[in-house]
């Protein structure tokens, strides 16, 4: 599944910045986020699903997909 008008990214990040925030839309370079800490993006070359303390580490684990339905 990918992120579109009616769905976003719950993601965990762990290295640079660890906390929770959402990802509303990525590009072949970057990651666009809703973020309480003001961060408008990732770099997706600074990016990885490895540990590390001076890349944005982003946890598989902790992706989770949420979507808007019309309600009937």
């Amino acid at each position: 599944r990918t992120i579109s008008p009616r769905r976003v990214a719950i993601l965990g990040l762990g290295g640079k910045h660890s906390h929770w925030t959402v990802a509303v839309k990525v590009t072949p370079l970057r990651i666009r986020l809703c973020d309480s800490d003001q961060i408008s993006f990732l770099r997706r070359r600074r990016c990885t699903i490895a540990r590390a303390a001076k890349q944005h580490s982003i946890r598989p684990h902790h992706v989770l997909l949420i979507e808007r339905r019309d309600s009937r």
